[in-house]
């Protein structure tokens, strides 16, 4: 479960503190115009900045201020996709997917094979940042959220990649029989996952509107 707890995005009044809650199998939508504050919020939650008041708890451990075991367990619990898909650009595609193996202690499996199919990643594994198209990073980036399986995944202005197919699979993995993962997505959806989002966030202005059912 993730808890937000007293956040300040851009100011400190007591009426602009961010605060709700994500139950697992549930996707909350954080809505905003430009300068609200949702790419912090973003940054936060994802573990990229510390805030300056408040805290961010998954399974009731904080993300900031635990000790350095459950900070590590925490971490690991995290799936996290930015607006500009990422990768180690000193890496080859299969070294990324080697270095996120390690980092959670699988091996490469017949499973990964596969996964690599699906995503339609198999003729670029020895191809670094600089050689691969946005659209296959982006496709990677699917790949390292179901790798990673994550019990929090935080998305920043997801988009959808050019192939129907690989869209269609890692949908399926979010929001499916979804039970155990609590999701956030960021700013504007696609049309094709507004159908699976349960609640959003609001923030006009600096103002907090809240949380809202979005039946």
């Amino acid at each position: 479960m993730l808890e937000v707890k007293n956040l300040h995005l851009l100011k400190m009044e007591e009426s602009s503190l961010v605060n709700f809650d994500v139950e697992p199998g549930t996707v909350l939508q954080i809505k905003g115009e430009p300068g609200s504050g949702k790419t912090k919020l973003f940054k936060i939650l994802s573990g990229v900045l510390r805030p300056l008041a408040g805290d961010v708890f998954l399974d009731g451990v904080s993300l900031y201020n635990s000790d350095f075991i459950n900070l590590a367990i925490s971490r690991k619990k995290l799936g996290v996709i930015f607006e500009e898909p990422n990768i180690l650009s000193n890496l080859t595609l299969a070294q990324n997917i080697e270095f996120i193996l390690n980092s959670r202690f699988m091996d490469w499996d017949d499973n990964v094979d596969k996964l690599i199919e699906i995503f339609f990643l198999k003729n670029y594994l020895n191809f670094r940042k600089l050689n691969l198209s946005r659209d296959a990073i982006k496709r990677f980036n699917f790949l390292k959220v179901v790798l990673c399986r994550g019990k929090l995944l935080v998305f920043d202005e997801i988009s959808l990649s050019e192939i129907k197919s690989a869209n269609d699979y890692f949908f399926n993995y979010l929001f499916s029989n979804n039970t155990d993962r609590s999701i956030v997505l960021i700013g504007d959806v696609p049309n094709q996952i507004t159908k699976f989002i349960d609640n959003y966030y609001e923030i006009t202005g600096n103002d907090i509107i809240g949380l809202k059912n979005a039946g």
